[in-house]
């Protein structure tokens, strides 16, 4: 089953709560990243390029006007472009076989923008237009003509334009090809957290303190861009998970630290490093970000303090040692 991700660094506001319609790339690239969660397979996705998908667009252009006046004009658009772009004609025209693409007739005197020059499209039915569309855009994905803009010029999100209503009806987000977008609020709710590393950790102490570190550091990045939408209350039950795999690893690297101490290994290791361990080992000391990380999230009570940055305030406390680890994997 594919797996959907998204960058959650991406476009999104400025302050305040997301509204429902407020929309996220996602991708169907498997390659992770260090701020990528992965969609569960509960969210609502309408892929455009694929045969049922093709048959839900075009119940939707009958159901929304607007989105098959919006489509109209951007296929207009496209056809009226293929005679300057070579590479977009023989898009189009594959998409279209085995009927030949129709001409362009000159735009009318005092006619607005909104005037169609290939006019049959608004005669097409809904579904040879949804198959013309999706033929297009399938073709637009596998071509690779995405570095060259064309996918983002054509593509779904301009259909839509603004009044996503009508889609969040059925949907919580689309796919064309390897891309797509989702409304935010349905997909933190299904997102789900990838597996870590099926890797145990290291039988070296030092080297499981910094592995430790490492994954610290980047699922207390997750949990940052998550809490930092001022979602509140309304935070997905694996961002509350992933503080207490935080705890968890913390512990572990206490463990190892208490090693590295005892033998007095961890000396060779830089002053960052070597004061990090030390104070670790002791087995009294949290970080004071991760225990205020604690109380604004698995705090008893309904009453949590607001998120106060107090995971993205860990991400650099740890950054130092964090490098230190990519460096050795280098």
């Amino acid at each position: 089953m594919a797996r959907y991700f998204f960058h959650l660094s991406a476009t999104l506001p400025s302050a305040g709560i997301p509204t429902q319609e407020h929309f996220v790339p996602i991708t169907t690239s498997a390659v992770m990243g260090e701020d990528v969660l992965a969609a569960g397979p509960d969210l609502r996705l309408l892929h455009l390029v694929e045969a049922q998908g093709t048959e839900a667009l075009a119940t939707l252009l009958e159901e929304a006007p607007l989105y098959r006046i919006n489509l109209e004009m951007l296929l207009d658009t496209a056809l009226l472009a293929r005679a300057r772009e070579p590479h977009l004609a023989a898009l189009l025209e594959d998409a279209y076989a085995p009927d030949a693409l129709p001409g362009t007739l000159p735009h009318p005197p005092g006619a607005g923008p909104e005037h169609l020059r290939h006019p049959m499209l608004a005669h097409m039915h809904p579904g040879a237009l949804a198959r013309f569309y999706a033929g297009f855009i399938a073709r637009l994905a596998e071509s690779g003509a995405e570095e060259a803009g064309l996918l983002e010029a054509y593509g779904f999100a301009h259909v839509l334009h603004k009044n996503r209503t009508r889609l969040l009806e059925h949907w919580d987000g689309y796919t064309q090809g390897p891309r797509g977008a989702a409304a935010l609020a349905p997909l933190l709710l299904t997102a789900q957290r990838p597996e870590d590393s099926a890797e145990g950790l290291p039988s070296d102490p030092m080297d499981c303190y910094l592995d430790l570190t490492l994954r610290q550091y980047h699922r207390a990045q997750t949990v940052d861009r998550v809490l930092s939408l001022g979602l509140g209350p309304k935070a997905p039950a694996w961002v509350l998970e992933d503080v207490r795999t935080l705890l968890a690893w913390e512990e572990q690297k206490r463990a190892a630290a208490q090693d590295l101490a005892r033998v007095g290994a961890h000396r060779k290791a830089g002053a960052a490093l070597t004061a990090a361990i030390e104070r670790d080992s002791t087995g009294g000391h949290v970080s004071p970000v991760l225990t205020r990380l604690v109380a604004e999230t698995l705090g008893a009570g309904v009453g949590h303090p607001p998120y106060s940055g107090s995971a993205g305030a860990f991400v650099r406390e740890l950054a130092a040692l964090a490098g230190a680890r990519e460096d050795e994997r280098r």
